[in-house]
């Protein structure tokens, strides 16, 4: 069928595969006019057949109206019968009526037919609620999923609609279940609030929420114990006053640095899931012949997204060591240079797609410490990537030296460079001086270098000018470190 991708024309989604079954969920017909028009206006301009399916939350002329305002030549497909606007009742026939199987087999015709008349696949959407509840639900739920099973591998892609206010929770679960993508309304954005393929990335996330929750209601909980017995004893010295301030400012700070980082992580965590998945598919779909180059970048891409979605879960799970004291050591002789040269090698595409030019100043002479070698190449590793994301396009140098007993490592770009008010920062947790949106990541990656480098008695700085680039500095004894 040529292309194994069309447009949604929806930002939100933007290019989606053949075989996509999409839901929305909707507060007011206005909604619906907003992903309907666009959805329905790409298909026509891709040379795809159409069916729009109404209810009564949107008539077929108001729905007509709407699309001749964006496609002025509207009456010219309307006759051609490259799409049709009807009712639901004429579609689905009445709740007492609806039949399963023959609807399906109504969707499957008209793709068929769609296809002989030289189309290049169909688009359709539809909706449900009009169904009498809550008796006719299961059977409407089951039909979803079976129409997800067959629409795989066909050029069709499916829009269903679902009105919140007719929807309990159960049901959009159920509806949720059933959809490789749903998108809703949050904030005035058309958002994507859940995909199939997403759900353990979500699992993991609703865990690492309950813990979140649990710490700010027992520090919120010990401020309240404070409060109260000041209250009750009038005793309390100001300092102590001071102190209950500075516990409420703390957790109040600990729910907002939670709600901030769980949307970034959900992001980042869900950024590589859902390219993984649409490679998979791409991969597996059959729509068209994927020869060997075609795999070979698949496969590309999906080793890719893996090491950048394990890079954010060992990420995660350093943070967790470190705040819990769990970080451990495992000493050993270790050379310096061989490890920047290694991380380098291994590096070096990453260096390449930003577009920096990598120069390596190391000595001839080895530069030994007792350290931990596979924590050092986590600290060279997470520079230099720092280094890539700030610095694209701009040289960056990475150099080792020895002075008297400490090894010095070097990572200078040439990039954004760092305010003077965020140099004190950016080591700790979740801290950045840059926005999230612009540059991703979790903001752990610099507080973790931190930290391995004081656990083998080091100490790491950053020097830099804004719009000149930044150096960071790391110091090493070469000796036994204190802390093990």
């Amino acid at each position: 069928m040529g292309a194994r991708s069309v447009q949604s024309g929806l930002p939100v989604l933007g290019e989606i595969p053949w075989g996509t079954h999409i839901c929305q969920f909707y507060e007011r017909p206005e909604d619906l006019l907003e992903t309907l028009v666009p959805y329905f206006k790409a298909g026509l301009d891709g040379n795809e057949a159409c069916v729009w399916v109404t209810d009564h939350d949107l008539s077929v002329g108001d729905a007509a109206e709407a699309l001749r305002a964006a496609l002025p030549d509207l009456d010219a497909h309307l006759t051609s019968g490259q799409i049709e606007i009807v009712h639901s009742y004429d579609w689905y026939g009445t709740s007492k009526q609806f039949d399963v199987d023959a609807v399906l087999a109504g969707w499957i015709a008209k793709k068929e037919s769609a296809v002989l008349q030289g189309f290049q696949g169909a688009r359709f959407s539809g909706t449900a609620f009009w169904l009498q509840k809550p008796h006719d639900f299961p059977t409407f739920s089951q039909y979803e999923e079976r129409l997800d099973q067959a629409i795989k591998d066909q050029p069709i892609i499916v829009l269903c609609s679902y009105a919140l206010r007719r929807a309990q929770a159960m049901e959009v679960l159920d509806v949720v279940s059933n959809h490789q993508f749903a998108i809703a309304r949050r904030g005035g954005q058309w958002e994507i609030v859940e995909a199939a393929a997403l759900k353990a990335a979500k699992e993991d996330l609703r865990r690492v929420n309950e813990m979140l929750e649990l710490k700010v209601l027992e520090r919120t909980a010990e401020v309240e114990r404070l409060l109260m017995s000041e209250r009750i004893a009038r005793e309390a010295a100001e300092s102590e006053a001071a102190r209950s301030a500075l516990l409420f400012a703390q957790a109040q700070e600990a729910i907002r640095l939670r709600d901030e980082f769980l949307s970034i992580a959900s992001h980042e965590l869900n950024t590589p899931i859902h390219s993984l998945q649409l490679a998979v598919h791409a991969a597996s779909s059959g729509a068209a012949p994927f020869g060997p180059d075609e795999m070979a970048r698949a496969l590309k891409l999906v080793a890719r997204q893996s090491k950048r979605l394990a890079g954010l879960v060992d990420a995660l799970l350093d943070a967790s060591r470190i705040a819990t004291g769990r970080l451990t050591l495992h000493l050993e002789s270790v050379n310096l240079v061989d490890v920047v040269k290694d991380m380098v090698e291994q590096l070096g595409h990453e260096l390449a797609r930003a577009q920096c030019k990598l120069a390596v100043r190391v000595p001839d002479r080895p530069v030994l410490g007792r350290w931990d070698r596979l924590r050092l190449e986590q600290v060279v590793a997470n520079l230099l990537s720092n280094a890539a994301k700030f610095g694209q396009g701009k040289p960056v140098l990475i150099a080792v030296e020895k002075a008297a007993n400490t090894a010095r490592l070097v990572v200078e770009d040439h990039g954004i460079g760092i305010p003077p008010e965020h140099l004190s920062q950016i080591f700790e947790r979740f801290e950045r001086a840059v926005s999230s949106r612009e540059y991703g990541g979790l903001g752990l990656g610099l507080y973790i270098v931190r930290a391995i480098v004081e656990a083998m008695g080091g100490a790491v700085r950053a020097e830099s000018t804004v719009g000149a680039g930044a150096t960071f500095v790391v110091e090493l004894p070469c000796g036994q470190p204190e802390k093990t």
